[in-house]
């Protein structure tokens, strides 16, 4: 069995991280923007800008795509730099953590904002690419049944404590 990633998978790792990071950064700077015509408005119910300055935008004063960012910034690491199986499971490992609270915000989009950032939903779709090709790439059985459900039941706590501080603390 190989150690290193092949180059191709490299690669794929890297593209999926670079836009991932892209997509962030944008969505940061129409966080601290103060408005105007922005790339990601395709209607009434489909705005980043709605999304992204809404009081569900930010955790404890951090705008979410700042974690997003970190989280894409980390995937790159991997890509560049650390591509064995070890770095593999941990970014596979941490995308599960972070797709899962990401997900409860799609939710908060879809039934408190009742509008879709139609960007924020391509980075969820990267992540899954991620979490995809780590699994593909080191294989079910490498990473034990139990270590996943462990790995799940952190992620739904975490996005568990951000429903607590978004709608009871924050």
């Amino acid at each position: 069995m190989k150690e290193k990633l092949a180059l191709s998978e490299r690669i794929l790792f890297v593209l999926l991280a670079l836009m991932g990071m892209l997509i962030m950064g944008y969505l940061i700077s129409i966080y601290f923007s103060s408005g105007g015509i922005t790339l990601c408005n395709f209607g009434e119910s489909f705005s980043c800008d709605k999304v992204n300055t809404s009081p569900y935008s930010e955790l404890l004063g951090i705008p979410v795509s700042v974690f997003g960012f970190i989280y894409f910034l980390i995937i790159l690491f991997v890509g560049l730099f650390k591509h064995n199986r070890s770095a593999l499971r941990k970014a596979l490992v941490a995308s599960i953590i972070f797709l899962i609270p990401a997900l409860y915000f799609t939710g908060v989009e879809l039934f408190v904002l009742k509008n879709i950032c139609v960007f924020c939903e391509v980075s969820k779709i990267l992540v899954v690419g991620i979490l995809l090709l780590s699994w593909y790439i080191i294989h079910p059985e490498k990473v034990g049944s139990k270590n996943l459900k462990i790995t799940i039941l952190i992620g739904f706590i975490l996005a568990i404590i951000m429903y607590i501080i978004q709608f009871h603390i924050g």
